[in-house]
């Protein structure tokens, strides 16, 4: 246990000078297509008409909006051109805010800008609404609107009545927040988008789920570098062993309620060094902490991995500490040579939680970002191959084409280190 305990626990004890603060209870980020489902069916004709995450399906370039919260964000333009379904609907199902107060949405918002004039006209609409415990009856939540004529600037409509009246929707994506009144067991979000024509679009990122727990459990359970990090090494593009890659160590600060933190998920990013694209090169992971721990269904993604954990099967002691090692299997196929392997723990955005019955987790991490070493993925060629055979072949007359030869593994992954000279006669 690390000796910060004692300052964690002095923080804590100020903190509660102000009052409780909120926890992120869930989060879409369209860096997956994990955490919603929509209807019809995304869709994307590659240009101006689509209703996608910029992950499921590739959108039109001229598509520009800035300060993307990741890689990837769902937009949605002329949603009746390629298909007959309006409007079309984004559905996120079934948070559990069971003993969460003070509900709010965070989202960020934007919209591509025409240049001259923009282009949402009066029956033009993006919808917000929400209901607690599947009443099957939908609230207002955050709606967009046109200010009213043709051609015009989508806004937030605050008053509810379809005419866009506050904030202009820019094509800078900027964070809105709208209290959900109420509280509950389950809840649901419903975005309507009613878009029909060319210039009329919405892009969607980063939605947010925050609320303020309704005991009085600890808020501050720590993640940190457990000091002993693995040693950066090789893994041969053949190996299918899982690597140790990753310490995180995570306390339980024993500041009041006596009891456990019960992680639910564990969620890992890509270091600055990391060059390899994990859903090429990562085929599973497991945690261990002396032994397995049981795990769901992982998410792995481009930019981070979600480990989802059932409450109960990594508890963290009331006032102790616990290593979790994160270990890896590559995939042995379509990997690049000498790509690298690194990963993090964002303090600011860390994406652990903890069941809601024990302490949770301090948000931010009070100790900061932290890393693992770098681990190199080596191919060693076992064999040659022709990636270009020549079809014009006579004795002592130069081959065509030229012949082409790659020195690989036994997987076809290509050697780039290798350097015997290879001569080929006809």
């Amino acid at each position: 246990m690390k000796t910060k305990h004692l300052l964690l626990s002095l923080l804590f004890l100020l903190f509660t000078q102000v009052g409780w603060g909120q926890t992120q209870i869930y989060v879409v980020d369209f860096e997956s297509a994990a955490g919603y489902s929509t209807t019809p069916a995304e869709f994307s004709d590659g240009g101006t008409d689509y209703f996608t995450s910029t992950f499921n399906n590739t959108i039109g370039s001229a598509v520009s909006v800035s300060n993307i919260q990741g890689t990837y964000f769902f937009g949605a333009q002329d949603i009746d051109a390629d298909q007959p379904t309006e409007p079309c609907i984004i559905n996120i199902d079934d948070v559990n805010i069971s003993g969460y107060t003070n509900l709010e949405i965070r989202v960020y918002l934007a919209e591509d800008d025409d240049g001259s004039n923009q282009d949402w006209d009066a029956a033009d609409y993006v919808h917000f609404d929400y209901d607690i415990d599947n009443t099957g009856s939908f609230s207002d939540l955050l709606w967009i609107e046109s200010s009213g004529a043709t051609n015009t600037a989508p806004f937030i409509d605050t008053d509810y009545d379809g005419t866009g009246d506050g904030t202009e929707i820019t094509s800078t994506f900027v964070q809105f927040t709208q209290n959900i009144s109420g509280t509950g067991s389950l809840l649901d979000i419903r975005i309507t988008i009613q878009l029909e024509s060319g210039d009329e679009d919405i892009a969607i990122d980063h939605i947010e789920i925050y609320g303020t727990s309704g005991s009085s459990n600890d808020t501050d359970s720590e993640a940190y570098d457990s000091g002993s990090q693995p040693a950066a090494a090789n893994i041969a593009s053949t190996s299918t062993a899982f690597t140790d890659v990753f310490e995180i160590e995570i306390e339980d600060i024993g500041t009041a309620d006596g009891l456990d933190t019960k992680v639910t998920n564990i969620r890992v990013k890509p270091h600055s060094t990391n060059t390899a694209d994990w859903t090429d090169h990562i085929n599973a992971v497991k945690l261990n902490n002396g032994s397995d721990i049981t795990i769901g269904t992982v998410d792995i993604t481009d930019t981070y991995i979600d480990i989802p954990i059932t409450s109960g099967d990594l508890d963290i002691t009331d006032g102790g500490s616990d290593v979790i090692t994160l270990q890896i299997q590559i995939n042995n196929t379509g990997i690049t040579d000498n790509a690298i392997l690194s990963f993090m723990v964002d303090a600011d955005d860390h994406g652990f939680t903890a069941d809601n019955s024990g302490s949770s987790f301090e948000n931010p991490f009070t100790l900061g970002d932290f890393n693992s070493n770098d681990f190199t993925i080596r191919v060693t060629a076992s064999e040659l191959n022709f990636v270009q055979e020549p079809s014009n072949t006579v004795v002592s007359v130069v081959m065509s084409p030229d012949p082409t030869v790659a020195a690989t593994d036994a997987n076809g992954n290509i050697d780039v280190d290798y350097s015997t000279a290879i001569t080929v006669t006809s």
